[in-house]
């Protein structure tokens, strides 16, 4: 289990997140749309010195030695507008705004595939 931090990946413990050793993960919106990203079509691994134009002109992104292609950042769109609805939905049935918490644990519930057990949202 993989988690951005800056242009740094940290290595998290499976066992100390599925035993809920770990009370906390703090981080950016964006690193839980990596984490999103990377548990539903894998990133590949690069180098740091590979050159970010001619990656970005091939349509690939970079975040340290992590590459990125484009499409993933596609496919991520394509499952957020989807869930956003469905929370939209949830929301007036409740008849009030999801806390953060709430959102991040939903986004959890709902990825798929096989991976889902991946990523940091997974585990309550």
């Amino acid at each position: 289990m993989f988690v951005f931090n800056g242009v740094l990946v940290i290595k998290c413990d499976d066992f100390l997140v599925k035993n809920k050793h770990i009370h906390a993960f703090v981080c950016t919106a964006g690193g839980i749309e990596e984490d999103l990203i990377k548990t539903m079509q894998p990133f590949l691994l690069g180098r740091f010195d590979l050159s970010g134009a001619g990656l970005h002109a091939k349509g690939i992104n970079r975040a340290g030695n992590i590459l990125i292609p484009n499409e993933r950042y596609l496919h991520f769109e394509l499952f957020m507008n989807e869930f956003l609805e469905k929370m939209y939905q949830k929301q007036k049935e409740l008849g009030r705004p999801l806390c953060t918490s709430e959102l991040i644990r939903e986004l959890g519930l709902a990825i798929p595939g096989e991976k889902k057990e991946e990523s940091i949202l997974y585990w309550p």
